[in-house]
């Protein structure tokens, strides 16, 4: 279980990192996670995701271990 919701996005993806950032400065409360799937503990903390998948889109994990993907 996370304590925040998690945004994971591709580092290396110059539209992710703006998307990104576009969020972290409306999440002035900082009430949300960020973590690229380039962190190499991503495996251990979210095992399920699948590299090749969270290359495709953005996705979102929610506290409850809700995963959302892309325009979701």
């Amino acid at each position: 279980m996370i304590d925040k919701p998690t945004l994971l996005f591709d580092s290396e993806c110059s539209l992710c990192l703006r998307f990104k950032q576009a969020i972290e400065r409306l999440d002035g409360e900082k009430k949300i996670n960020y973590i690229s799937l380039h962190d190499p503990q991503i495996k251990q903390i979210f095992p399920e995701l699948k590299i090749e998948d969270l290359l495709k889109v953005i996705h979102l994990v929610s506290t409850d271990g809700q995963i959302y993907q892309g325009p979701e």
